[in-house]
């Protein structure tokens, strides 16, 4: 009789390419923000736009140059690996000594001597990997003493509570209506769409909305024209937007528009007085990417999640 032992493996897949954000905290030195400053004034300067210009023509020449600008002076933010902060070219020598004298050792069949240099490689490389990390946790504690001297408690904290989080896997499966595990990537995505559109487009919330308003208050009297916002109101409202925020499809976080100066300003005006007048959006801002974040129970179960949803406005949806 023998005995066979068997488990579960995930398929490995491919990640898509992942669109890297603009290093906004750049922003801070007053260098780099004069910089950023200046060159878009310069772009903006020189607009192809006239008084016929539509929202979406002036949203996309306004959203570009904005790009150009930031990828020219910030640049990306880019993914590091948790592994690649201490394991360096040194430790990855060391490994692969310890590798092939491994092999050696398997090949001659665990001779004593063999058996001797690997446990040594390995004894060496142990060594050097807690060296490393050592020095990389001193680093890091360097860093945050920086942080908190320089009082950027936002950097400060969120250090230190990615510090205490575990280690979470990916979850690539969910259940379906029926609670049984799907794991197939298009069964998944249809599922997660028959969700949000059930939960979006409840037809029994919506009708609860209309039959809760009092239409007898309501007379000819109350309707009246409301002016389009001045100048100074938007730019109120661009000041209202909050800091390290997660942008939207178009990659464009609220710190390049309110750092964007004078000229900036103006065009977003411009902008929110053309849509005001003809009352049409721009198309982007009528897609909005949805961030699943779980509340309690079940990861797997999608009523367990509240979505987020990314909108690409230098407005915030309540100042709109």
């Amino acid at each position: 009789m023998s005995r066979i032992r068997g488990r579960i493996s995930n398929a490995r897949k491919d990640k898509g390419t992942r669109v890297l954000k603009f290093d906004y905290g750049k922003l801070k030195e007053p260098g780099v923000a004069y910089d950023y400053v200046k060159n878009l004034n310069e772009q903006l300067k020189d607009s192809e736009l006239n008084e016929q210009s539509t929202a979406e023509e002036r949203w996309g020449y306004l959203s570009r140059k904005i790009e150009e600008t930031a990828e020219q002076t910030l640049g990306r933010i880019k993914n590091t690996n948790k592994v690649d902060d201490w394991y360096d070219d040194e430790c990855r020598l060391i490994t692969e000594e310890k590798n092939k004298l491994y092999l050696r050792m398997h090949n001659e069949k665990f001779t004593r001597s063999a058996l001797e240099d690997y446990r040594q490689a390995r004894k060496k490389e142990k060594k050097v990997h807690r060296r490393k990390k050592r020095e990389h946790i001193n680093g890091k504690l360097e860093e945050l003493e920086h942080q908190r001297n320089k009082n950027e408690m936002r950097l400060f904290y969120g250090e230190i509570n990615k510090s205490r989080k575990d280690f979470k896997p990916r979850i690539s499966m969910c259940r379906n209506e029926d609670g049984d595990i799907i794991g197939d990537e298009d069964g998944i995505l249809n599922r997660w769409q028959r969700f949000y559109k059930n939960l979006l487009t409840n037809e029994e919330i919506l009708e609860h909305d209309l039959t809760s308003y009092n239409y007898d208050n309501f007379s000819n009297n109350d309707v009246r024209e409301e002016q389009p916002p001045s100048l100074e109101e938007v730019k109120m409202a661009l000041e209202k937007q909050k800091n390290g925020k997660a942008p939207g499809v178009d990659n464009l976080q609220a710190e390049l528009f309110k750092r964007g100066g004078q000229e900036c300003l103006k065009h977003i005006f411009e902008l929110i007085t053309c849509i005001w007048k003809n009352e049409t959006l721009p198309d982007d801002w009528n897609n909005s990417i949805i961030c699943p974040l779980l509340k309690k129970g079940d990861p797997l179960d999608c009523d367990n999640y509240r979505g987020r949803p990314l909108s690409p406005s230098p407005i915030p949806r309540d100042q709109r």
